[in-house]
């Protein structure tokens, strides 16, 4: 009698044994999935500020023709040099965030009329605005280290604000545009469609004297 109860003490101790091993693997096995699962989320953390790190640091942004029709928000954006966003179907384009890097500003062939984009970017040096709406450049003198200017297919017929750009020295125009305006270049002309360089050229030498 007694040693029935010796022997089943005995299995009862040794099922008690193996049931808390099996729990300590049990644990060990939840304790291993989650940290493999933080470690996960982790990993995402940092790819997710690694991404975000690396958008801070573009400097090259190229949007064209995808049929754009409202400003972008790209505040945050602050080493930003160059922006595309040409051929899209902007009507309007206002802030676009703090792009005081920005030297260089594509907003060509869409349907624009004003420059309050500019208010985005005072420090660019180039600005190509062909084929859009625009009747006049007021508005540019935002932008007093311009050099470049693009207005092919504009309706702008006066360009005199131009003449307080200090740093102003390329400029693309229509065939007909009346280039006895740009006279203020000549001294200072780097760069220009065809025409515009044979104009000059005849005037700064007296060529057709």
């Amino acid at each position: 009698m007694a040693e029935d109860s010796t022997t089943r003490m005995r299995v009862d101790l040794s099922e008690l044994k193996k049931e808390f091993k099996d729990a300590q693997r049990q644990i060990q096995l939840v304790n291993s999935e989650f940290k493999a699962a933080t470690a996960g989320m982790a990993k995402w953390a940092d790819d997710a500020d690694g991404v975000s790190a690396k958008i801070e640091q573009l400097n090259f942004l190229y949007a064209s023709s995808n049929m754009l029709s409202e400003t972008p928000e790209l505040e945050g954006l602050t080493n930003l040099i160059l922006l595309d966003l040409g051929n899209n179907a902007f009507s309007e384009l206002g802030y676009l965030g703090n792009l005081e890097q920005l030297e260089e500003l594509d907003i060509y062939s869409n349907h624009l009329e004003d420059f309050d984009v500019l208010k985005s970017c005072p420090n660019i040096k180039r600005l190509n605005i062909s084929y859009n709406e625009y009747s006049g450049l007021n508005g540019i003198e935002q932008c007093p280290d311009l050099e470049f200017l693009s207005m092919k297919g504009t309706k702008i017929t006066d360009i005199s604000v131009l003449e307080n750009l200090h740093n102003f020295n390329t400029i693309y125009l229509d065939n007909d545009f009346d280039r006895s305006q740009i006279d203020f270049m000549i001294g200072n002309f780097k760069n220009g469609d065809e025409k515009t360089k044979q104009y000059l050229l005849d005037k700064q030498y007296n060529l057709n004297d």
